[in-house]
């Protein structure tokens, strides 16, 4: 039986809570200012916004070689068993990501043009695309503070890094629409701008302590990444397949397409944020777990919070339609479908994330990178058959279909930990 009184005081669920407020107050000023964009804009020139934001998110993991998740995987647990040890993994992953997002950021500027041209057929979107890698370099450092501050349980820095880029956003936005200014090149610039800031304020909060602590132990070095190889695996599917959707329409489609079927992941992606709270705040403290008793209690646990996430999804599914014109205008109004398509996934997603961290916990990466390689196969195959026909529809119901393999093979493959684990 569901105790809400003893789940809303423990430790972990006060802590979700904490992350929760500081994400919504970041997504709110996010949603704000997109809300903002898409109702000036109009669905094609936002579809070009769209499309932009979806290349600055999909590059910038590819400067992510499974290091968040090595990151807060091993800096929470050396934070406290050998805080040297630690400081090396935070050194080691922040020089990575440093080298690696200064070449993709270089590289995407550079080959802009011929990205538009050979992989979108648009030639008219090169300066956009151009733009856009200015944009992988403060979002991909900004994800390195994330997991840094996650590891080291600093949540009011971490509201801090995520909270300020959206601020500005919302502000620079308001100010263009004040003075009538806004068109698709100024939010452009302003949503590759705004994760600049984020990082050097971050940057500034920031312990800098370990990155002057001696030459870097290649030891710790090859620990962090025989572990990421399979991490970056996996992000790279799952990066892919959530960005596969945006670049097949823009591909077949029109940007209308893209700007209706964008407007209705914007209220997915919000509500994501009850998938992210939850899992920043349980991966340090999953990752702690030795004992088959500590991970039931979890397994447990996480049911009671799903009934919870299951009770707002309903509520979102039954007034879409009204939430979806109110929000967006009467243009938008197709969007309403693709937006129910949508939260049939992100309720399974809900489920699947945090099961996921016990297989990262227990080392066995590998199995986790073949479930996203099924899964990216299904998206790919899936928006293949179904975009030319049915358009934004079909690309949402492909993305939701892609979840299946994970739906299948996750909870084997943890059922199969637990029950070969040790008392």
């Amino acid at each position: 039986m569901l105790d809400i009184f003893k789940l809303a005081g423990s430790k972990i669920f006060k802590n979700i809570i904490k992350v929760f407020l500081g994400d919504i107050s970041s997504a709110v000023l996010s949603a704000i200012a997109a809300i903002c964009a898409i109702r000036v804009l109009g669905p094609s020139d936002f579809g070009l916004v769209a499309l932009v934001i979806t290349v600055i998110s999909f590059v910038s993991l590819l400067a992510d070689p499974g290091i968040f998740t090595g990151l807060v995987r091993f800096g929470s647990r050396y934070s406290k068993e050998d805080p040297e040890k630690a400081k090396q993994v935070f050194k080691i992953s922040f020089f990575v990501k440093l080298a690696i997002s200064s070449l993709l950021s270089i590289a995407l500027s550079v080959l802009a043009g011929w990205i538009a041209g050979n992989i979108f057929k648009k030639p008219g979107i090169s300066m956009a695309l151009r733009l856009a890698g200015i944009g992988v370099f403060g979002s991909s450092m900004i994800h390195f503070l994330n997991g840094y501050f996650q590891a080291r349980q600093e949540f009011g820095k971490y509201v801090l890094v995520n909270t300020l880029p959206n601020a500005i956003k919302l502000v620079c936005i308001l100010v263009l629409i004040y003075l009538g200014a806004v068109n698709t090149a100024n939010v452009i610039y302003i949503y590759v701008v705004a994760p600049i800031f984020g990082f050097l304020i971050g940057y500034a909060v920031m312990s800098k302590g370990f990155l002057l602590k001696g030459p870097i132990n290649f030891g710790v070095f090859n620990e962090l990444y025989g572990f990421t190889k399979w991490v970056f695996i996996s992000a790279i599917c799952v990066k892919i397949a959530s960005a596969l959707d945006i670049f097949m329409l823009g591909r077949f489609k029109d940007m209308d397409s893209v700007g209706i079927y964008s407007a209705g992941q914007r209220v997915v992606l919000f509500l994501s944020l009850i998938q992210m709270s939850i899992n920043r705040v349980l991966f340090p403290e999953v990752s702690k777990f030795v004992k088959k008793e500590e991970f039931k209690k979890f397994i447990r646990y996480l049911f009671e919070v799903i009934l919870i996430v299951a009770v707002i999804t309903a509520a979102i599914f039954i007034a879409a339609d009204y939430m979806v014109v109110r929000l967006f205008g009467s243009q938008y109004a197709q969007s309403a479908l693709i937006l129910k398509i949508l939260l049939v996934g992100f309720f399974m997603s809900t489920f699947l994330n945090p099961l996921g961290m016990i297989i990262y916990s227990e080392n066995k990466p590998h199995l986790l990178a073949i479930t996203d390689v099924l899964q990216l196969g299904t998206a790919a195959l899936a928006l293949y058959l179904l975009i030319p026909s049915y358009g934004p529809a079909g690309a949402a119901w492909a993305v939701t279909l892609a979840r299946l393999p994970a739906l299948l093979l996750i909870p084997f493959f943890v059922h199969r930990i637990i029950l070969l684990k040790n008392e």
